[in-house]
């Protein structure tokens, strides 16, 4: 029988990483940015298996809850207001990492089974979860799996170890960052108040060898807030990525904005470096190949489906443009002419962030 815990993992591992686009390009590449808040419900139908009508009762989510909260869990409290549950389980100091993750899908799973149990009707294939866990791109889940990314992190830090967590939680840590990015680039501050929200997280935990009872090798209490001290530093930085992010999010979208608009009174010492707009202007760099088709009617540069901006390589980033709906467009093997990819690189001149470069995403990133 599967946990509540290891459907979370089927559902992140099932994302494509965006690194998978240059070999994919020809056919596959646009569905990879499928992650908005709109679409997402239809992009994850096939991802999540929900248990079975047989196997989805009060004794398999009692057998859940007691598993990763400890006895006295009372199962008919935790249905009659699941959301009230798990608010009250983030209060707690001595939860463990993988706990915290399974908070998030276990609120929708709850509330699911609880309207199906008070109806009187049996639970059915699980189609309505999978439709809740659409909505799984949320800050307070972001919150949930980064408090519980950098609670690993300090056990690692502070000696302990756990290998089995190591393993699922640095593959679903880089899923998870490409599926945000695209919300995360739209509400930079909001994501900087759940980074926050992760520092403060990580001061209130109890002492992490009493978390993770049984690991002699992990240092003493004493040792712990200068490791936690050390981790606010990396969230710090965090935010500034994350700004940094939604900055060249900007940028790149007023852009295509204006190149789609009137592309021939683009000023585009807004947007390129002095060596970028010499190159322009000798043709090394074709503004065509990132430039919307004037064809494409009212197109739309902040609608996900159609534009999407996603982290690279540094300050490198792939940029998908289409002429319609990314997901329709990988259905039915869209034409060059519909839709363009291309990476391209970011530069900081004092407090103002110009584009460098560019480049077909076919022909693969060259420094």
């Amino acid at each position: 029988m599967r946990t509540i815990y290891s459907l979370l993992l089927t559902f992140f591992i099932a994302l494509p990483s965006y690194a998978q686009i240059e070999d994919e390009y020809d056919t596959a590449w646009v569905d990879t940015v499928a992650v908005a808040d709109g679409d997402f419900g239809e992009y994850v139908e096939e991802s999540l298996e929900v248990p079975s009508d047989s196997a989805f009762t009060a004794a398999f989510i009692q057998k859940e809850l007691q598993e990763q909260f400890g006895e006295g869990v009372d199962v008919n409290e935790v249905l009659k207001d699941p959301d009230a549950f798990c608010q009250k389980m983030r209060k707690r100091h001595d939860l463990k990492a993988k706990t915290l993750i399974s908070l998030s899908v276990m609120e929708p799973i709850l509330g699911y089974y609880n309207r199906q149990k008070a109806s009187g009707e049996a639970v059915s294939d699980g189609e309505e979860v999978k439709r809740e866990n659409a909505d799984i791109l949320n800050p307070r889940f972001w919150t949930d799996f980064y408090a519980a990314i950098f609670e690993h992190q300090l056990l690692i830090a502070m000696g302990g170890e756990d290998a089995e967590e190591s393993q699922v939680l640095s593959a679903l840590r880089g899923n998870l960052a490409e599926a945000f990015a695209p919300v995360m680039q739209r509400n930079p501050e909001v994501y900087c108040q759940a980074v926050d929200s992760v520092a403060q997280y990580l001061r209130n935990l109890d002492y992490i060898g009493d978390i993770y009872k049984g690991q002699d090798s992990i240092k003493p209490a004493a040792d712990q807030e200068a490791t936690v001290y050390g981790m606010i530093e990396a969230l710090d930085i965090l935010k500034d990525n994350i700004r940094e992010q939604a900055q060249a999010y900007d940028l790149f979208t007023q852009l295509v904005t204006d190149l789609y608009r009137n592309p021939k009174d683009t000023d585009l010492s807004k947007y390129f470096t002095p060596e970028a707009q010499k190159a322009i202007k000798k043709r090394k760099l074709k503004l065509n190949l990132i430039t919307p088709s004037s064809e494409w009617d009212e197109w739309d540069a902040s609608d996900i489906r159609l534009c999407s901006l996603l982290p690279y390589d540094e300050n490198t980033y792939s940029a998908i443009i289409s002429r319609y709906d990314l997901n329709l467009a990988l259905q039915e093997n869209a034409t060059e002419s519909d839709v363009k990819g291309f990476y391209i690189t970011f530069e900081k001149h004092g407090d103002k962030l110009l584009i460098s470069s560019f480049v077909d995403l076919r022909n693969g990133w060259k420094d």
